[in-house]
């Protein structure tokens, strides 16, 4: 073997193992392509997924809390469609309808404008619409005449116009939304199809619940939801330059439309909706969604989940990446989100680098062919000192560290990325600090001890699903210093009792805001701040209610609000009064009957409407061993590994159970069985609980 110098070793070594190095890279790039673009795809896909699901949530949240108010006021009676009509109907009787039902209806409808029309109908043919339109309100009556036929008529409107009565071929009782809110079961919400409005030409979708009324007859409330509103957020959401998002229903109509400049006329945006993707020339919609079919079917066959998977397919001439997921608006009803983006975009960077890679390979195998022994010398010291920081950032020392000086624009690239990834450290941890500082102030507010009141047993328990939540409770205890609740008259003698003193009555709070994180934490964490103040100042439930709605009305954005129930229990009389903005469910167990019935909720929640009706229930009286129960939807809307939730029946079944046990059993019992039931997976939802337990 001939001997060779250090350097011509030193050169051959080097460019082979450059050589190497860099058809190795090449072919681990090449094969590793196509995974890190499905990575990349899915994860950019699927965040926009989850921003759509946020929006569909807030679009049609609302309209399900105001149906669910809506039907607690028809079960009280308050929309009676009676108007003692004679062969016309009645006309003072529905001066009085209407004056009712706008005062009721226009706030809310105001306050969603996607609202275009308010029905209700009962079983006998019996309607009241309220309808919207470009110049205001109008409302129309349907009754049945003597012989069985059906007039309708527009009786008022806020901008004038002629009244008119005309015989329709028209029966509200056969009309989707009623008859499918009777088979879907009073307070259930249900959802029809989207459809054309049978009364303005629109594109919507109705949604409905039936309501039992005091009289006994079954009486249905809808809203019609206008779909043209979807599209807005659909084109304004970026995936990426060319990518593009679509809502549609389960048999592939467009509900929400992808940007495209063929849609940026309103009236065509409208006109296009509730068509298929081959009628609207959307030739990328069509593919996209014959790939996502095509890909649940191999994936039922091949018995894996058809949910989350993102497909590669081929459309207008070039490769793209989509997924799709379905949004549920109730068991029975789904949209169907879509989102795709071009390959050649995810590509793009991956491209870029890998031709950066093979350059810089070739340009060190030249170069180094003649600077191999200075490479050598003026490499190891950057790269050691490089080590050093590296082994220093490892062990938690994120402090500048001194500059690393060296000729090689390289190692200078590598020393100024390596700096900015501890500046980014330490930025991520002082983030982290932060929220952890955010979550000690959050866990400070709630009461870490309970007022003790004679006769009664009270307990709270909360679990936010991130580091801070939008859940809040608080329970105050009260100790009178005259004759008179201070509660009850608006201001009097009256002290707070801290932590587990005792006291003569209590004053509870159970706020949930709308969505977790800390924009509805610092929410919650307000409601509470305004009662404790409210109670100081002596204020009854009906004040609080009505300032705390003033107040977030004025305070949170378009489409937040926050439901809360505010109770005041007496240890001396024996009662709890009450009132709930939108909170549900209640639960009241008496225990000489062993059963669980539900308490609708009073108003809308805190912040939809500046016109909240703040009209607490009058006093309930608790007897030896009943229960009153208040949950937030984190916990009966629970799902297990299957979907399903947890749900009120599974609660109720709890409560009884658990009735004779302390209100910390209780809790503790409720907790229990929602952990065995979704196998003690993560939470999806904020959780909060109050038991009140008469127990002498």
């Amino acid at each position: 073997m001939h001997p060779v110098s250090i350097r011509a070793k030193f050169v051959r070594d080097l460019a082979l193992m450059l050589v190497v190095t860099g058809a190795v890279n090449i072919v681990i790039l090449w094969f590793a392509n196509r995974r890190a673009v499905h990575t990349l795809s899915a994860s950019i896909i699927r965040q926009t997924l989850l921003t759509i699901e946020r929006e569909l949530d807030s679009f049609f949240d609302p309209v399900t809390f105001s149906l669910e108010v809506a039907a607690s006021w028809s079960q009280e009676g308050a929309l009676n469609l009676d108007t003692r009509s004679g062969p016309f109907g009645d006309e003072a009787g529905f001066v009085v309808l209407r004056r009712r039902m706008t005062e009721r209806f226009i706030p809310v409808m105001e306050q969603l404008p996607r609202l275009s029309s308010l029905l209700v109908a009962d079983e006998t043919g019996r309607e009241f619409m309220l309808l919207r339109s470009d110049a205001g309100f109008e409302a129309w009556q349907t009754f049945v005449q003597d012989d069985g036929s059906l007039l309708r008529r527009r009786t008022w409107s806020d901008y004038g116009g002629d009244l008119t009565v005309s015989r329709v071929d028209y029966d509200p009782r056969i009309r989707p939304w009623f008859t499918g809110a009777v088979e879907a079961g009073a307070g259930e919400v249900y959802w029809t199809e989207p459809y054309t409005f049978f009364t303005t030409g629109q594109p919507g979708i109705t949604a409905s619940v039936a309501a039992r009324t005091p009289d006994g007859l079954t009486q249905v409330i809808g809203f019609d939801v206008l779909l043209r509103d979807i599209s807005q957020f659909t084109r304004s959401l970026r995936v990426s330059q060319r990518g593009k998002v679509v809502v549609m229903t389960t048999d592939d109509l467009v509900v929400g439309l992808p940007n495209d400049p063929r849609f940026d006329d309103p009236q065509t945006r409208e006109a296009a909706l509730l068509k298929g993707p081959d009628e609207l020339g959307l030739e990328l919609a069509r593919d996209a969604t014959q790939a996502f079919g095509d890909a649940i079917v191999h994936a039922i066959e091949e018995r894996r989940d058809p949910q989350e998977m993102t497909v590669r397919f081929r459309s207008l001439g070039e490769a793209w990446w989509g997924e799709s997921r379905l949004f549920s608006l109730s068991p029975t009803r789904h949209l169907r989100m879509a989102v795709v983006v071009p390959e050649s975009e995810l590509l793009g960077n991956l491209i870029y680098q890998r031709l950066v890679i093979a350059a810089a390979l070739l340009a060190v195998l030249l170069v180094g062919l003649w600077r191999t022994i200075l490479l050598g010398r003026t490499l190891s010291r950057p790269v050691e000192q490089l080590v050093a920081q590296t082994d220093r950032i490892g062990q938690g020392d994120l402090s500048p560290a001194p500059a690393i000086r060296t000729d090689i624009s390289e190692v200078r690239r590598i020393a100024a990325a390596h700096d900015r990834m501890r500046r980014s450290l330490q930025e991520l941890m002082k983030l982290e600090r932060d929220i952890q500082i955010a979550r000690q102030i959050q866990q400070s507010t709630l009461p870490h001890a309970l007022p003790i009141l004679d006769g009664f047993e009270i307990a709270a328990w909360n679990e936010p699903a991130d580091e801070t939540g939008g859940d809040t409770f608080d329970v105050i205890g009260l100790t009178d210093r005259g004759a008179a609740s201070a509660s009850r008259q608006g201001s009097g003698p009256m002290s707070i009792e801290p932590g587990d003193r005792k006291a003569d009555r209590a004053v509870l709070l159970l706020g949930d805001a709308t969505g977790h994180g800390i924009g509805p934490a610092l929410a919650a964490t307000q409601i509470r701040a305004m009662l404790r103040m409210a109670v100081r100042l002596g204020s009854d439930l009906q004040q609080i209610a009505r300032h705390l709605n003033e107040q977030l009305v004025a305070d949170l954005p378009d489409n937040r609000f926050i439901t809360a129930w505010m109770g005041e229990v007496d240890a001396r009389a024996g009662t709890l009064t009450s009132f709930s903005a939108g909170q549900g469910p209640l639960l009241l167990y008496r225990a000489a009957e062993r059963s669980v019935s539900e308490v609708p909720t009073d108003a809308p929640p805190f912040g939809v409407t500046p016109d909240l009706v703040a009209s607490p229930r009058p006093a309930l009286k608790m007897q030896r061993g009943d229960l009153f129960v208040v949950l937030s939807d984190g916990l009966f809307e629970a799902r297990n590994a299957a979907g399903e939730q947890f749900g009120l029946n599974r609660v109720k079944a709890v409560l009884i159970d658990a009735a004779a046990n302390h209100a910390d059993a209780i809790i503790a019992a409720l907790r229990a069985a929602v952990e065995t039931f979704t196998a003690h997976a993560a939470a999806d939802d904020d959780r909060t609980i109050i038991v009140i337990r008469r127990s002498g």
